[in-house]
């Protein structure tokens, strides 16, 4: 037994290790990869788009993409460290600052996201709190785990659906050729 959970372990540990850009050519959940007309039409699943176009476009497109999802919700950004994650995160993709720097500020929007989390959770602090998670999810280093910012900050609008409408809109703007 405990070798199956060390063997468990180590294969965790492997997958997390790998790019999930050279694994988005095979399907995921049983579901087969966007072709071109579900491409176009996709108003409502940013994340599909996002998963289907990492083998076509670069760590840096991938990040820029999640900045500008989530500097849509920048006025619920109430924490300045919330807001200098996200620039933190476009400064790495752009090679002005080091891992260490981004994940600096990653730890204070942490900080940032547990002190709005632990206030009023109802209205407009439970989206203040979910734009703050987005502003930390962005900030993260890992590819993988900085994608999650995109389904925060839809959570952090009045309207999830039209949040990931524009969503959509800007990834398709990012990755302009199918």
């Amino acid at each position: 037994m405990p070798d199956q959970a060390w063997q468990k372990f180590r294969n965790l540990n492997l997958l997390r290790q790998l790019n999930l850009a050279e694994l988005s050519n095979y399907p995921k959940y049983g579901r087969e990869l966007m072709n071109e007309y579900e491409w176009l039409r996709c108003d409502s699943d940013p994340r599909s788009m996002i998963e289907h176009a990492q083998s076509k476009i670069s760590a840096r497109i991938m990040r820029l993409i999640c900045c500008a999802c989530v500097r849509r919700v920048w006025d619920q950004l109430v924490d300045e460290r919330s807001r200098a994650a996200v620039q933190a995160s476009e400064a790495f993709a752009d090679g002005q600052i080091t891992e260490f720097q981004l994940i600096e500020r990653r730890k204070s929007a942490y900080q940032a996201w547990l002190l709005i989390g632990e206030s009023d959770w109802r209205c407009k602090a439970a989206k203040a709190a979910k734009a703050a998670a987005a502003a930390f999810e962005v900030a993260n280093e890992e590819t993988y785990l900085m994608i999650n910012a995109i389904d925060s900050a839809a959570c952090a609008t009045d309207s999830a659906e039209e949040e990931r409408e524009a969503q959509c809109y800007i990834i398709r703007q990012f990755v302009r050729n199918y």
